[in-house]
């Protein structure tokens, strides 16, 4: 299955690296020593080179180094003069042109026509990418069968390996190790050269425009704040930043009665969603919110999500921020005013106690107005209907 994911790229690259390079009359004999038998059918594929080869191959014939080789069903191939006898023992028929070629003398034993149909199978696989027995069979013109005896002595030595090497390709392939071994390194190597790291300059040009910080990427009206906010909920910033500096560098003409329209409808909401720690060495009545403090602005159905686990000293809080907050958990998100009504604490008491159960990121809220003011240092007086508070859904 890993190897099903071959690069087709690679599997050409490795292809054509494996093919003898012939740039000369040498070369060409040499090529033809590797290969065995050059059918013609390989000439002629190169067709911006075989005006070339051919007259290569005629200079190897005028000085005896090479012949044409008739067998099978009539195909032709080149042969180097050395491989002549590998070719008469693969295909007894066989006629060569010229026929006044010199047979190489060995004293070895004369080769059995199933080793030589064996040992030119393996000098093309040696040469080629990843194949099926009908292709091989088809350009050496083999019978079928001898091939499959051939591949699976190859198989069961190690020279090839054998399944589906091709992307989108159905009949079962093989291929020699080592050019397997090639194509799978290469596609490994273009897997990686795709994941380069960029240069920091294109990095943060990336960053600017996915950020919408950059003129033609800023988004517009409500519905553009809306997806600004989905983008950046759950990063928390200091409270002053958000309109002064986060918000207007990505929305074109922002205003915060933008912002108000999306708090009043339901769709979004602020707080601090990472829980401050609380023990006796912080205890939530330490600090309450300020310019300075953490928030975050999100969509209101993702705060569940997006809060923290809740802590076990949260249930033992005392005096306005403990009233405060165990109204909340009873009576789900409320109004100033309720909550003032139901604690019986005066609404400094509770608009402080709420400020810092903000600051510790135990309650939410879904009006940015108050926040604007505790930055603005104006007094903080809400109206009968001003935002309503809640205490943060836990993560179940």
């Amino acid at each position: 299955r890993d190897l099903a994911s071959l690069d087709v790229a690679a599997i050409r690259d490795a292809a054509r690296d494996a093919w003898p390079l012939i740039r000369d009359a040498d070369e060409l004999h040499d090529a033809l020593l590797t290969l065995g038998v050059m059918p013609i059918e390989d000439v002629r594929r190169d067709e911006a080179r075989q005006d070339g080869l051919r007259d290569w191959f005629e200079r190897l014939v005028s000085t005896g180094r090479a012949s044409v080789a008739t067998y099978g069903d009539g195909a032709k191939a080149w042969v180097a003069t050395e491989s002549v006898p590998l070719v008469l023992a693969a295909f007894p028929a066989a006629t060569f042109e010229p026929g006044r070629v010199t047979l190489w003398q060995s004293d070895e034993e004369p080769t059995t026509q199933d080793d030589a149909e064996r040992i030119l199978v393996r000098s093309r696989t040696e040469c080629i990418g990843p194949f099926t027995v009908g292709e091989i069979a088809d350009s050496l013109r083999m019978r079928r069968g001898a091939v499959e005896i051939a591949l699976a002595h190859l198989e069961g030595t190690g020279n090839i390996l054998r399944g589906r090497f091709t992307p989108g390709r159905e009949d079962e392939e093989f291929c020699d190790r080592r050019i397997l071994a090639r194509i799978h390194r290469e596609t490994i190597g273009r897997l990686r050269r795709e994941i380069e790291p960029v240069p920091p300059a294109t990095f943060m040009r990336f960053l600017i425009a996915w950020q919408r910080a950059s003129t033609p990427w800023k988004a517009r009206d409500e519905g553009g704040l809306l997806d600004v906010i989905e983008q950046l909920q759950g990063f928390e910033a200091a409270a002053g930043a958000w309109e002064s500096e986060i918000l207007p560098s990505r929305v074109v003409d922002y205003l915060p009665g933008m912002l108000d329209e999306l708090c009043i409808s339901g769709d979004v909401s602020w707080g601090r969603f990472s829980r401050r720690p609380i023990d006796e060495d912080t205890p939530v009545t330490k600090g309450t919110l300020t310019r300075t403090g953490r928030i975050s602005v999100a969509l209101r159905e993702s705060v569940p999500w997006l809060l923290s686990e809740s802590q076990a000293g949260e249930n033992g809080l005392l005096g306005a921020q403990g009233e405060v907050l165990k109204h909340l958990s009873e009576t789900g998100a409320s109004f100033m005013q309720d909550i003032v009504s139901s604690t019986g604490r005066l609404p400094s008491d509770v608009e402080d106690a709420l400020w810092r159960l903000a600051a510790a990121g135990l309650v939410t809220s879904d009006g940015f107005t108050a926040v604007r003011g505790m930055i603005d240092g104006t007094a903080r007086k809400q109206p009968r209907r001003g935002p309503s508070y809640g205490r943060g859904l836990r993560r179940r």
